[in-house]
Formats: structure tokens, C-alpha cells, sequence
């Protein structure tokens, strides 16, 4: 198996891994859950959900702008270095193809951006969960309300 390989599985581990804390840290299941006897609590419990992932989800979009510039400017620098101050003449695909995708400090700040985006994401779909729940909520309600009128 290839290098390159190897690093793709071990990513795609790495974000399976990351969801995974994530959803142990902030068991979602749970909270998502509701019947008959608990769905006026789950209505408020709703709402407060959605603004502390919102919130969560702000911290973390602009802890991941900062490392996407960051890393923007690793590659720079990097490319910079390869072209300017290294042994050998290299042209710019070379460095691009060859030496930026192996270079130790844009491999350290790429992991970093791509555990953020992890985490990002993992908030934003919070989001949407709990939306789709108060959506679900306000259905459920409806059905008992004709089951009701029956």
C-alpha cells in the first residue's frame, strides 16, 4: 500500500475517531429523544440546545478560519523556502507535487485544520438536529391533537 494511501485511511479513521468523542462528550441521542410524557420538557430543553451548539458552533467556524489562514500561510512560507533557500533548483510543480504534500509543518497544521472541521462540522449538524427535532415536536403534537379530536 502506498504512502499516500495509508495517510487517507488513517484520516478518514482519525475523523471516525473524532466524531465519536464528540458524540460521547455531547451525547445528542439522548437529548434527542422524546415521547408523550416529556415533550413539554424537550420543547424547552429545544431551544436552549440550539443556542448553546450555535454558540459552540461560531467558536469553533472561527477557531477554523484562524487555522485555515494559517495554514494558507504555511504553504507559503513553505513553498517560499523550497523555491528560495533549498539545496536544490526545484520549479514550482515540483514543490507543489513533491515536497509540499510530504513537508512536515503543512502536514502538522493540515491535521489541525481537518480535526477543526471535524469539530465544525460535528456542531453545525447539532444544529440541524435540533431543528429537525422542534420540527418533529410541533408534528407530534398535530397527530395527538386529531388523535384527540377522535
Amino acid at each position: 500500500m502506498e504512502t499516500r494511501e495509508v495517510e487517507k485511511h488513517l484520516d478518514e479513521f482519525e475523523k471516525v475517531v473524532g466524531i465519536q468523542e464528540y458524540l460521547l462528550k455531547y451525547p445528542i441521542d439522548m437529548l434527542l429523544s422524546f415521547d408523550i410524557n416529556n415533550i413539554q420538557s424537550k420543547i424547552e430543553e429545544n431551544i436552549k440546545q440550539v443556542f448553546k451548539f450555535e454558540t459552540l458552533f461560531l467558536i469553533s467556524d472561527s477557531k477554523y478560519i484562524e487555522l485555515k489562514s494559517l495554514y494558507q500561510e504555511t504553504l507559503s512560507e513553505q513553498f517560499d523556502w523550497y523555491k528560495f533557500e533549498y539545496d536544490r533548483s526545484l520549479s514550482g510543480n515540483e514543490i507543489k507535487e513533491f515536497y509540499i504534500k510530504k513537508d512536515p509543518k503543512v502536514k502538522q497544521v493540515k491535521r489541525l485544520l481537518d480535526k477543526q472541521k471535524i469539530q465544525r462540522d460535528f456542531f453545525k449538524l447539532c444544529i440541524s438536529s435540533f431543528l429537525r427535532q422542534g420540527e418533529r415536536m410541533h408534528d407530534y403534537i398535530k397527530v395527538l391533537e386529531i388523535k384527540n379530536n377522535f
